[in-house]
């Protein structure tokens, strides 16, 4: 982040700046990234470079175009999800060894064996659920990822328009992050976000979860981006963009009131957009591409 945003002492000048470029910066690369699997998979109906630039600019600009729900809407649906969220159940305790194992040693360091030995179980227990370290490792995350998804397909239940949909999905993602930190830290130390990030987006039971009548008009109604919308392409984007503001937001010691309120930031430029951006969006998209290449 430039140093513009920050004053002498570390703290931030302007919270609405600073998360609005999280929101502008996280869109542009989850869409290059998307497109890139885009291509990389000969998917059709992918615009070019330059009107793919054009469309996502648009896409930043003027938002979803869905209206926003009024204040007190908000506060139903804050106090549905809070509620909700309250009644799940917390980490399983192999998880949460692992989760230990990773701060403690790091990626490299992870073994079946200090698992195993975190749980006060013989290895031989672990090996008999798992063949090695990478099947055990791909195992915790998927389960952990399928019971994300079907929290945020509990919330949206019942819901009726679009908006709430995608409202339903960043306060949801947010609140399990809020509750489960652990799940952030072992996928920044040992995948990447970006890995994470394509795991959610790709998973086959996706579409089967999301089948909410109003959840399929939001995708079909979803705005030309230069790559066809999909349930997993756009659960993509709202996972990277709660993530991503998730950890700045946690590295600057935000409370989880300020997080809400960024969250809220972040919704309404989904929703309804920025403006007029400052800079040409196919600068950055090319400067991605020369990075990948």
């Amino acid at each position: 982040m430039p140093d513009s945003f920050f004053r002498a002492d570390g703290s931030l000048k302007d919270i609405d700046l600073y998360v609005t470029s999280i929101y502008v910066g996280t869109t542009i690369f989850i869409f290059a990234l998307l497109r890139f699997q885009a291509l990389d998979t000969n998917a059709p109906n992918i615009a070019d470079s330059a009107d793919f630039a054009d469309k996502l600019a648009a896409l930043i600009e003027n938002g979803i175009g869905k209206n926003i729900p009024e204040r007190e809407r908000f506060a139903q649906l804050d106090a549905r999800f809070k509620s909700a969220m309250q009644k799940k159940a917390p980490l399983t305790d192999e998880l949460l060894a692992f989760a230990s194992v990773v701060s403690e040693y790091g990626a490299a360091g992870i073994t079946i064996e200090r698992v195993a030995k975190k749980l006060r179980l013989a290895k031989s227990s672990l090996y008999s659920r798992y063949k090695n370290k990478s099947e055990m490792i791909e195992s915790l995350i998927k389960n952990e990822v399928i019971r994300m998804h079907g929290m945020i397909a509990e919330n949206i239940e019942g819901l009726t328009t679009g908006e709430e949909c995608t409202y339903a999905v960043l306060r949801t993602e947010l609140l399990y992050f809020i509750k489960y930190p652990e799940i952030v830290d072992i996928c920044s130390s040992l995948i990447g976000i970006n890995d994470f990030v394509d795991r959610v987006e790709a998973l086959d039971f996706v579409d089967t979860i999301y089948d909410s009548v109003y959840w399929k008009r939001f995708i079909a109604s979803f705005p030309d981006v230069g790559i066809p919308p999909t349930s997993r392409r756009v659960l993509g984007w709202f996972f990277a963009l709660v993530v991503t503001m998730f950890i700045h937001c946690r590295r600057l010691g935000f409370s989880d009131k300020r997080m809400f309120a960024a969250l809220k930031k972040i919704y309404a430029m989904t929703e309804s957009g920025i403006g007029a951006l400052p800079f040409d969006v196919s600068d950055a998209v090319n400067n991605l591409y020369e990075l990948r290449s």
